[in-house]
């Protein structure tokens, strides 16, 4: 015939450690909400009671729970802002003019929201018409002769240039007179 397969002795032990797997406890109660008033969180917990052991099956689980909890909604808080700050300064450079303020009290509950500007621009008032101006004259130069008539001059210079509509009113910058007008002596 045929031979036998398999071993001819079984062994297995005997009164050795037996598996042991793992077991929660009850969860303990929730905790209280987080809010006194709307929408918030509560949590529970549970401990792990007997843990796995000699290849017992761990524990398959949470143990913290969240969930949400509700309660009475809350009353409102309207938002509230600050009063205006001073509009900035207008010059050469800015154009524009500007003034902020800012949310003293942010909404709460079913108060009313924010919806109003933070900012505020506007244009600068345009300058009126400015006119040229001159400096003061400089003084006399030498007379180019020490007699029988000669000249001297005297200078100034454009300060500023008319803008937004002002006028410039044909000035002399160069002025020149006579000087040293007497005779000369033939000595």
């Amino acid at each position: 015939g045929i031979p036998c397969l398999g071993s001819l002795k079984e062994t297995r032990p005997c009164g050795g450690p037996k598996a042991v797997d793992c077991e929660f406890a009850d969860w303990q109660e929730w905790t209280s909400c987080s809010t006194t008033c709307g929408e918030g969180r509560h949590t529970r917990m549970r401990r792990v009671k007997i843990p796995a052991r000699d290849e017992g099956q761990s524990c398959k689980g949470m143990t913290l729970e969240t969930a949400s909890c509700s309660i009475e909604p809350c009353a409102g808080q309207d938002c509230k802002l600050s009063v205006w700050g001073e509009w900035t300064a207008c010059d050469k450079v800015h154009t524009q003019s500007e003034r902020t303020r800012q949310v003293q009290q942010a909404p709460r509950g079913l108060g009313k929201r924010c919806t109003e500007n933070l900012a505020e621009t506007r244009g600068c008032p345009r300058a009126g018409p400015a006119n040229c101006s001159l400096t003061e004259w400089d003084a006399w130069s030498e007379c180019d002769k020490s007699c029988g008539g000669g000249q001297h001059y005297r200078m100034r210079k454009m300060q500023s240039l008319a803008s937004n509509g002002g006028q410039c009113p044909t000035a002399e910058l160069k002025a020149i007179g006579p000087c040293n007008t007497q005779p000369c002596s033939l000595a």
